[in-house]
Formats: C-alpha cells, structure tokens, sequence
C-alpha cells in the first residue's frame, strides 16, 4: 500500500560528477523537493530550463544513498510485485556506473543490481517459513538493439529490435 500511496513509478535523477576537462557546470540548481534547474554556459542569454523528478541525486551521492531511494521500491518484490530498474542517458553520464559500480571497484560501491539481489536474497533467506521463486533480466538497449546482458552465448545475446 505504501508503495502505490507514494507511485508505482518513480523517476530519479543522479547527476555525475564533472570531469576535470569540464570547465563550466551546467547545473543551476538542486532542489531538495526534485526540482533541478539547467542553464546553457555557452548561451549568452539566460536560458534556463526546469525539470522535475521524484528525487534529484546530486554529484557527491554515494552509491548507497542512490540505493537507498530504490530500496523500498525494490524491496516489494517480496510481496510479489514487479519491479523494474530502468537508467537512462547518453554514452558517458553514468548509467553502468550506477547500475552495476565501478569495475574492480568495493564492494561499497557496487551498483543498484548488486545491491538489490544481496538485500533480496537475503531477506528470502531469513524467511525461512516462506519459498521465493525469483527471475532476473538485464538487457542493454544500444543502437536499437537490445543485448541480453545474462547470456553467456554471444550468438545469443541480441534480440530483434522490432517485433511483429
């Protein structure tokens, strides 16, 4: 019930940090309430844009804080919903990052999938008077193809773009 009070969908926005060649942010403002505002730096004019999000996660987020404003989302999977993770963004703004951590990286910074199924896994098992029967996917849509990011067949991996 929480869930459906608060929305089934939710959007988020993680902001990357800037990389060091990155002379001008174009990040106005973050609000607290999800509003995150955008200014063109190469536009002499103004001209600022205004978006709004469930929550705004700013550049110096941790991996958990992004976790932890999935987890209760996530989490409804043990009442046998559904649950999808959906990060998108151009090449570059952090989404494999966020999703899966940095390559070699702690286990601090693993990313939302790792996160999840150890929270998920362990959960189902301290309930020991219940069965869980889960299934995971993970696809990489990239050029209009989508890649079963599971597979271990590379012949197998990509799904047609279109169906009829």
């Amino acid at each position: 019930m929480l869930q459906e009070l608060r929305g089934n969908i939710r959007v988020f926005c993680r902001v990357r940090p800037a990389f060091i060649a990155e002379t001008k942010s174009s990040i106005d403002y973050i609000g607290n309430d999800g509003t995150l505002i955008i200014v063109d730096p190469l536009k002499t004019q103004n001209t600022r844009r205004i978006f709004q999000f469930n929550k705004v996660l700013g550049p110096n987020s941790t991996q958990e804080e992004v976790y932890k404003e999935a987890e209760s989302l996530i989490r409804s999977v043990m009442d046998g919903y559904n649950v999808c993770i959906f990060a998108y963004g151009q090449t570059g703004s952090g989404k494999t990052y966020t999703m899966c951590g940095p390559e070699n990286g702690s286990t601090m910074n693993t990313g939302i999938n790792y996160k999840a199924l150890n929270d998920l896994f362990d959960i189902s098992c301290s309930r020991e008077d219940l069965k869980y029967e889960m299934h995971v996917q993970m696809v990489e849509i990239y050029n209009e193809q989508v890649r079963d990011l599971l597979s271990d067949e590379a012949t197998t991996t990509k799904y047609p773009s279109r169906l009829h």
